[in-house]
Parts: C-alpha cells; structure tokens; sequence
C-alpha cells in the first residue's frame, strides 16, 4: 500500500461472526481493470490455500466479480490474474471467500501484504 511489503500488512476477516471485509479502493471515476496483482504473508500460516475473488462496483455497493473465485497460495512472490470480466467500475476491492482458519474467533483470515489494480479509461 505504501511501496514496501515488509511491514505494513491489513489483515481481511470474514465469517459468521464479523462483517464481510475487504481491501479495496475508490478511484474516484469509471475505469475497466484487466488485471489485479496480490502477495498474501504466509505469516505464520504456511502454504495454505484459500478461495478469493477482484470486484468492481459502481456505488460502492452493487458489487460484480472482474476475476471469478480462484484459489491463491501464500507466497512471496506476486500472484497475478487476468480480469475475466471487463467491466467498468469506479471501486475495486479483494474480498476473501475462505482462508486460514482463526480459531479463537472461527472466521478465516487474509493477510494481504500487496495488492495492484491495473486499469484503463472505458
């Protein structure tokens, strides 16, 4: 979010127990993204798999997905994925369907220490 994946990490919970969370961000007009970059933190977790999707909105909150659910696995690399939907949007976000399991609370977990939205004007 500010260039250095080393410290800054935004964990998004989802569950039963807490609202839907996500990372996302307004880019203030309508742009097609065609493509989203994310390195999640094994922190901890180790190599375990988990179910996301990239969204678009218009209103911030009608949401459709650009990238259909995938599986990711923790990695320091840069996992990327072509939009599979070109849609316009004005909002953004990664929205966790499953993750690593945080017991104490029974929700599933993302930490997210990169996430990049390539876009172009409609």
């Amino acid at each position: 979010f500010d260039g250095n994946v080393s410290q800054d990490l935004f964990r998004v919970v989802h569950g039963e127990s807490f609202d839907q969370s996500y990372v996302g961000y307004n880019f203030g007009e309508k742009l097609i993204c065609y493509k989203a970059e994310i390195i999640l933190s094994n922190f901890g977790y180790g190599n375990k798999t988990r179910q996301a999707c990239f969204q678009t909105s218009v209103d911030g909150t009608n949401w459709t997905d650009i990238v259909n659910e995938f599986s990711i696995t923790t990695s320091e690399d840069i996992q990327s994925y072509d939009a599979n939907n070109l849609v316009e949007g004005q909002y953004f976000r990664f929205k966790g369907v499953s993750g690593d399991t945080l017991e104490s609370y029974g929700q599933y977990g993302h930490i997210i220490k990169y996430v990049q939205f390539y876009c172009i004007e409609k």
